[in-house]
């Protein structure tokens, strides 16, 4: 039986590109609701669109200006700034972590600190994250 439920959660299975070798983890993340998932996503197209018609606007498509502001875009979604949001909001995600140890291989606890350092390992490691939360909040849980 399915059940209806206000806070729900799910273990989530990552595959990780170690490059040691491939590695599976599993992290307990807050699932989203379809209008919260939806109005992220519209957000992300709304900010987009205005930047759009701001240089629209100016008249400035076309030009060095606009290759500029192309630029500037890029930049601005790999600021620190946009990282610690981005990690910012895999943490708030998370509640719980299973086959993660220290470099001794005991098992380590889950607190958030230990979850931001799992994600400083490395790009793989926040890519692999985030792509399998997305493909939660798009698809459902699938199993991996």
């Amino acid at each position: 039986m399915f059940k209806i439920q206000q806070d729900r959660q799910t273990w989530l299975t990552i595959r990780l590109p170690d490059p040691d070798g491939e590695q599976r983890i599993k992290l307990r993340v807050k699932l989203k609701t379809h209008a919260d998932n939806a109005a992220s996503k519209h957000q992300v197209i709304s900010d987009q669109v205005e930047r759009l018609r701001a240089e629209a606007e100016s008249g400035a498509i076309d030009s060095a200006p606009a290759m500029l502001a192309k630029f500037v875009t890029l930049a601005e979604t790999i600021s620190p700034e946009a990282i610690a949001e981005d990690l910012e909001r895999i943490v708030a995600r998370v509640t719980d972590w299973q086959d993660i140890g220290d470099e001794a291989g005991e098992p380590l606890a889950f607190s958030p600190e230990r979850l931001r350092a799992l994600l400083n390992c490395g790009t793989w490691v926040v890519k692999a994250v985030r792509e399998a939360i997305i493909t939660l909040d798009d698809d459902g849980r699938r199993k991996n």
